[in-house]
C-alpha cells in the first residue's frame, strides 16, 4: 500500500515540477525573470522572487490538493531543488 502512494507522490511531484519549469521558461521568455546573479536593479530581483515564490506556493497548493497533504522538506527539495 505504501508503494502505491509512493509512487502516485511521486508522480505528482513530476508533475507539478515540469509544469513549474514551463512557468518559468515563459516568464523568462516574456522577459519577467532576468538572471538573478547578473540583474543589479533590487527592483527587478524582488519582482524576480515574486514570481518564483508565488510558482512555488502554487506547487505546493497543487500538491496539497492532489495529495491530501503539505510537502515534507524532502519533497519540496526534490522538486524545487
Amino acid at each position: 500500500m505504501k508503494t502505491n502512494e509512493d509512487a502516485k507522490t511521486k508522480l505528482v511531484i513530476k508533475q507539478i515540477e515540469k509544469k513549474t519549469e514551463q512557468q518559468i521558461a515563459l516568464n523568462i521568455a516574456a522577459g519577467k525573470i532576468t538572471n538573478p546573479i547578473l540583474e543589479k536593479n533590487e527592483k527587478k530581483q524582488q519582482e524576480n522572487n515574486d514570481i518564483l515564490i508565488t510558482l512555488m506556493t502554487e506547487g505546493a497548493k497543487k500538491f496539497r490538493q492532489q495529495t491530501g497533504r503539505g510537502m515534507t522538506y524532502g519533497e519540496m527539495r526534490e522538486m524545487y531543488g
